[in-house]
């Protein structure tokens, strides 16, 4: 009762009391702060957690970049679909819901609870939503893949990489130096997780990356595939999508 309130142009109103009605600025609450267009989002800020589960795009387009579309639902859905083939075991049975919201500086996309935000234009790059390879060639480590430089994913960050980035934070993964959880994404670069293997299983794929990565990758999709099967058969999986838009930014009034 002393922690909820309504936002409404730019003022927070707090019922203090608790007992639903307007009691006036002696009993209830009112405060300002922030930009008429501002949101507020809800969370545990003590330790700041949006900061450090936050991708952000490696450095600002540089000039003469083409203008993005913003990212729709549409665009979404088959990219989370995707993300899916890969889920970490932690988020068995957690409902996910993925959000798009503008979002501050070189910031694309970041993750907290049980939420993910996605910034509609990904710091000025756009979006590549393909989740296909087709557009993408092997790197030279397992999981990293590197977009034909002529292609639309060229110029784009790859949203397939972002909702894995922030799925890996939801489930408890901190950032590393390099691979998918490497804090800062540059366009044209897809990361995929690392599969789930034991340590000979690994030692063959990195063998296998070295021979014919083109035959790892479809090794990968097929232990994806798998373990997509297995946890259907285990558990439901619920996971919504939600696209949230300037008119629907004060619903949670």
């Amino acid at each position: 009762q002393d922690q909820i309130g309504v936002w409404r142009n730019g003022t927070f109103y707090l019922d203090y009391d608790g007992n639903g009605r307007w009691d006036g600025a002696e009993v209830d609450r009112l405060y300002r702060f922030g930009n008429d267009t501002d949101a507020p989002i809800i969370g545990v800020w003590a330790e700041s957690p949006i900061s450090v589960a936050a991708l952000h795009a490696a450095s600002a387009p540089p000039a003469g970049h083409p203008a993005p579309e913003p990212l729709t639902l549409a665009d979404v859905q088959p990219v989370v679909e995707e993300a899916m083939l890969y889920l970490p075991p932690e988020l068995e049975g957690v409902s996910i819901y993925v959000q798009m919201v503008d979002l501050p500086g070189l910031m694309v996309a970041q993750a907290s609870g049980n939420t993910i935000w996605i910034d509609p234009h990904a710091a000025g790059f756009g979006w590549f939503t393909d989740p296909s390879r087709a557009a993408f060639e092997p790197g030279e480590q397992p999981g990293h893949l590197v977009a034909h430089p002529d292609s639309e994913a060229a110029l784009r960050i790859d949203l397939l990489t972002a909702v894995l980035h922030e799925m890996y934070h939801l489930a408890g993964h901190g950032h590393g130096d390099d691979g998918l959880m490497q804090p800062a994404l540059e366009p044209g670069v897809r990361l995929l997780p690392p599969a789930d293997l034991d340590p000979a299983d690994a030692a063959a794929l990195e063998a296998a990356w070295a021979a014919s990565p083109h035959e790892a990758l479809a090794w990968l999709d097929e232990l994806a595939a798998a373990n997509r099967r297995r946890r259907e058969e285990q558990s439901e999986q619920s996971l919504h999508v939600q696209a949230v838009d300037e008119a629907l930014k004060l619903y949670w009034q």
